[in-house]
């Protein structure tokens, strides 16, 4: 994609990474092959297989005994340790002493002064008669 992409087509791209990401999450290339299958099925199919499917897979996940592999295994045992890790690191910090933390340095963009607020009084006696009798230079 190049800098002078318009509107659309950055938000075509970006459409297409979220499908892509989430296509990812739910089983990738195997996924889109279904979807692309239930696309040439005319109505009444695609509404049986649709309800099939569905039911198949609801017993799966209903079911109390569920299939995992090895890998699966060690994925949830890793995201359990780093989980009980995180945990254990909060509780056991050290509170941060009185007066250490986040500060405000001097530098960075010079902060504008403000202008001072000077209160004019206005005449208005004045300036009607300076208003009457304008005074013309004349140009030669």
């Amino acid at each position: 994609m190049n800098e002078k992409s318009g509107v659309f087509s950055r938000n075509l791209f970006s459409l297409q990474l979220q499908l892509k990401t989430m296509l990812d999450g739910i089983g990738g290339e195997d996924a889109t092959e279904l979807l692309d299958l239930l696309g040439q099925l005319n109505g009444s199919e695609r509404k049986l297989a649709l309800k099939v499917l569905n039911r198949t897979l609801r017993k799966i996940v209903d079911g109390k005994e569920r299939l995992e592999t090895e890998n699966d295994i060690q994925e949830k045992a890793f995201e359990e340790a780093l989980y009980k890790d995180i945990m254990n690191s909060f509780f056991t910090a050290q509170p941060m002493e009185k007066g250490s933390g986040f500060s405000v340095l001097d530098g960075g963009k010079e902060r504008k002064k403000k202008k001072k607020n000077s209160k004019r009084i206005i005449d208005f006696e004045s300036f009607k008669s300076q208003k009457k009798s304008p005074t013309l230079t004349v140009l030669n």
